[in-house]
């Protein structure tokens, strides 16, 4: 599979299949039901507070974080997957989920990383991946070897935007040159965590090719205005939005994959950018459904 997607690189992008607008995906879940919340406007309404990372988890992938809390990632369900490669998108944006403190990711951020490398992996064609969101800032630290290669992507796009912070950017690449310390954004995050999905070098090489960095969004709204820039310059014709549930009091969800798309879809329509989208929520372990939609092409 690792070779296949590295080849995938330079495989042109075909014909694209239709799907229902807003189809959903679910699997059998034997713990108890949650309530599933409409999107907010998040152009009328502060983002709650209860939709920060949970600050008590202190590592994923099911090992147990201080206060009892456990937080399992799960992988994406094979028929969400396989709706994502029949829709055939040519980008994946996966929107940052929180940074918790200097070297800890939320475990939001670290659930769309995996599922963002999964879904990227399945493909039969390599896609763009936008990885969005600046997220709290952190204090500098030292990088392993992973994480410093991701700032050091990110910086070397950055430089080439035509607005870069010139003098910032240059202390960044100072700092990590000199010292090999960089305050993370939650884009150097999903970078981290999805090329640490395998460790082979040449599937690393096939990722960092097709990663595109937004590093500057705090919220939802500001993942998709700047991300649509990018969307936008690439031209990039089919974009499927990445994230997972956002929980609210342990039994309520917030479908953020359909908030989300719904600021995507206000941008398009401000002629923003011109791409076919969709969106899915993979599971995270707290007990929301898996959930996807896309747009059908117009006839």
């Amino acid at each position: 599979m690792r070779a296949h997607v590295s080849m995938a690189l330079f495989a042109a992008l075909a014909g694209m299949a239709c799907h229902a607008r807003h189809a959903t995906v679910t699997t059998p879940d034997a713990r108890p039901p949650v309530t599933l919340l409409e999107p907010v406007d998040e152009r009328r309404h502060a983002p709650p507070a209860a939709s920060a990372p949970d600050a008590s988890a202190a590592v994923c992938d099911g090992r147990t974080a201080r206060g009892g809390h456990v937080h399992q990632l799960l992988r994406c369900p094979d028929a969400l997957v396989d709706a994502v490669r029949g829709w055939r998108p040519d980008a994946l944006v996966a929107l940052g989920g929180g940074i918790l403190g200097p070297g800890r990711a939320a475990c939001s951020t670290v659930q769309r990383a995996k599922a963002t490398a999964q879904l990227f992996e399945a493909l039969d064609r390599a896609p763009w991946m936008v990885l969005s969101g600046e997220g709290p800032h952190e204090p500098a630290r030292a990088l392993d070897g992973i994480e410093a290669r991701c700032v050091r992507a990110r910086l070397t796009q950055e430089r080439a935007h035509p607005d870069a912070p010139v003098a910032e950017i240059a202390r960044e690449a100072t700092a990590l040159d000199r010292t090999n310390t960089a305050a993370l954004t939650e884009a150097d995050y999903l970078c981290a965590v999805i090329v640490a999905a395998h460790d082979d070098n040449v599937w690393r090489d096939a990722v960092f090719a097709r990663m595109l960095f937004e590093p500057r969004s705090e919220t939802t709204i500001e993942n998709a205005l700047r991300a649509s820039v990018i969307l936008k310059r690439r031209s990039l014709r089919r974009a499927v939005i990445v994230t997972t549930p956002v929980m609210r009091d342990g039994r309520e969800v917030d479908n953020h994959a359909r908030r989300a798309l719904g600021d995507f879809e206000a941008d398009r329509a401000r002629g923003l950018h011109s791409s076919r989208l969709g969106a899915v929520s993979c599971p995270d372990g707290d007990g929301a459904a898996p959930w996807s939609g896309f747009e059908r092409d117009p006839h």
